[in-house]
């Protein structure tokens, strides 16, 4: 599902404005058998953390499982003079290549571990503003990969595009 009723602008454009809730402050903690992140997608054994106090939140993935994997998340952001400043980070290790790929026949097109660390940041006065201005980096590795239904003239041309700079 989208974050918003137009699929063409899913993101909403209205500033943010300073915290409703005053002086409230929050600190939950929930635990959950599966955790649904997206189509199919299943973290199991998930402790996530939210926490908010006037201009702050924070939310934590602590620890999940990803098939046989773990999965660990979270995301900071602050509101200050009208402007949210947000950062994250997600990190998966040993994840089986196959629970995330899509299948062709029946077959996973990839296999092997996934280890994979990012990070994200951004700023911006809206939420689609926010979205529109985050970057990142990370890492990836995929160790004891086999890569089904690809052919050597495929991998070859994509090495030489790689070596290329994609140009």
């Amino acid at each position: 599902p989208l974050p918003g009723p137009d699929p063409e602008e899913p993101w909403s454009r209205t500033p943010f404005s300073g915290s409703r809730l005053g002086e409230v402050e929050i600190d939950l903690g929930i635990v959950a058998d599966r955790l649904l992140v997206g189509d199919g997608l299943t973290i199991a054994n998930a402790d996530i953390g939210f926490a908010m106090t006037a201009g702050e939140a924070r939310l934590d993935l602590r620890n999940g499982s990803l098939a046989t994997g773990l999965v660990r998340a979270s995301a900071f952001m602050e509101l200050v003079d009208g402007q949210a400043i947000m950062n994250g980070q997600l990190v998966l290790a040993d994840v089986p290549l196959e629970a995330l790929v899509w299948r062709s026949e029946g077959q996973p097109v990839a296999e092997g571990v996934l280890t994979l660390t990012a990070e994200f940041d951004g700023i911006g006065r809206s939420p689609a503003g926010l979205v529109s201005a985050l970057t990142g980096r990370g890492t990836l590795d995929i160790g004891q990969g086999v890569f089904h239904f690809l052919g050597a003239d495929a991998f070859d041309l994509v090495i030489r595009l790689a070596d290329e700079g994609g140009e």
